[in-house]
């Protein structure tokens, strides 16, 4: 029976008028408030969807957001990146249908610099404009506020001598291997754990082949700054056993230092693949441009290199600046299981509302109406209600919404006086 209800905010906490029997609820009704413009057209969440794909490479700190051997993690089309003082862990992802609901395989990759030790510590790049909140199950001493990111991290001393450098470049991700004067590079080793097959191909680029596809290492670019201009140095790479590599070398001045660098490209079936995908974009009135869509990623440390199925998905809202030039905010909300959303509302101060349905049985609540999941529906579950404060990195109230048979949420829409108003359906 389709049921409309309305929140009201109180000083202290939530209360909430249902009334039965309203009009009835479509899943694709427009959303909107008062104060911004709301679309669920594909064309718009695309537009907003490439704004989030054309920004660099971030390289996120981990704060606790994730495991703690993790140091850095990016995200990229198809791929995230887990750093840690030991190895460099690919994760690969294959979208089994439009949805991350239809599920997510996903595959690993892991590279190493063969004999190499302990950074010597980290440096980090300039920081890039814009946060990562992480509300993560029920627990608030979990939650990670603020998170920076930055444009590029360097391991030092993973060898004597050589420093490992991660950046994006031109939506590419690169590595460099900086090489000491007095260093012999000759030794340098990058192994590669998971790939089926490993190849030099005509080019000179370094193909690996996965499960779902190639990972292609360019054809190294090695280099010396000479009266500061780049002199380049003739390279190929030279397989090893174990699927190692090499880097052969011509002639060059071993009294400064050498970068050598391959780019790393992800082809194939790859591409396309969004952990991330949008749902609605809205427009505040400031201009302000704000994604609301589902966010599917593996859990570090994978202990099995391959998965078939992905556990779950989470909440995933994006602000950008009104150009859609700079990121202000990503922020990831969810539990255990399944978290969708569907609607998204936005109020004169900035503050996002987020409708959605969740399975988790810990999705983050904060002065419930209802603090935990009833629905015993495996297909459904129970309408969820989130607002954040404007700078999204803090939960204003969110609770459950549901009922034992389920519910399927709605509309979202705004009022003068602060209340939230939406629709929702119970199976």
């Amino acid at each position: 029976m389709p049921v409309s209800v309305r929140l009201s905010i109180g000083a202290l906490a939530l209360t909430f008028i249902a009334t039965a029997n309203a009009a009835p609820a479509t899943k694709t009704a427009r959303i909107g408030s008062l104060d911004g413009k709301a679309t669920r057209s594909p064309e718009t969440v695309r537009a907003a969807q490439k704004t989030l794909g054309d920004l660099p490479h971030r390289f996120e700190e981990n704060r606790g957001q994730f495991a703690p051997e993790v140091r850095y993690f990016a995200r990229a089309n198809g791929y995230d990146m887990y750093l840690t003082d030991t190895e460099t862990v690919m994760v690969l992802y294959k979208a089994r249908g439009r949805e991350p609901k239809d599920g997510i395989d996903y595959t690993t990759l892991r590279m190493t610099v063969r004999g190499a030790q302990v950074p010597k510590g980290w440096a980090r790049g300039k920081q890039l404009p814009g946060v990562s909140n992480y509300f993560r199950g029920q627990d608030p001493s979990a939650w990670r506020r603020d998170v920076p990111a930055y444009e590029s991290v360097t391991a030092k001393q993973v060898q004597p001598g050589v420093d490992l450098v991660w950046y994006g470049k031109e939506r590419k991700l690169e590595y460099d291997l900086v090489v000491a004067p007095g260093v012999d590079p000759s030794t340098l080793e990058v192994a590669w754990d998971g790939a089926r097959s490993m190849k030099v191909d005509p080019a000179g680029n370094l193909v690996l082949d996965t499960d779902f596809g190639q990972v292609v290492q360019q054809r190294p670019y090695v280099y010396q700054m000479v009266g500061g201009k780049q002199v380049k140095i003739e390279a190929r790479y030279s397989l090893r056993p174990n699927a190692g590599a090499r880097f052969e070398l011509a002639r060059y001045d071993r009294t400064k230092p050498l970068v050598i660098d391959p780019a790393v490209m992800v082809y194939s079936t790859f591409l396309g693949t969004q952990p991330t995908s949008g749902r609605t974009v809205v427009e505040d009135a400031a201009g302000n441009v704000y994604l609301l869509g589902e966010s599917v990623s593996a859990t570090f440390p994978f202990v099995n290199p391959y998965r078939t199925s992905q556990a779950g998905n989470e909440y995933f809202l994006a602000k950008f600046n009104p150009a859609g030039t700079a990121l202000i905010y990503a922020t990831y909300l969810g539990g255990n299981s399944n978290d969708t959303p569907y609607s998204l509302a936005v109020d004169s101060a900035g503050s996002a509302y987020v409708l959605g349905l969740t399975s988790s049985t810990n999705f983050p609540v904060k002065t419930p109406i209802q603090s935990t999941l009833v629905s015993l529906n495996p297909i459904a579950g129970d309408t969820t209600l989130t607002k954040f404060t404007p700078a999204g990195n803090d939960i204003v109230y969110s609770t459950y919404f549901g009922a034992t048979d389920g519910t399927i949420p709605a509309s979202l829409s705004l009022a003068p006086d602060g209340s939230v108003y939406f629709q929702r359906r119970r199976c």
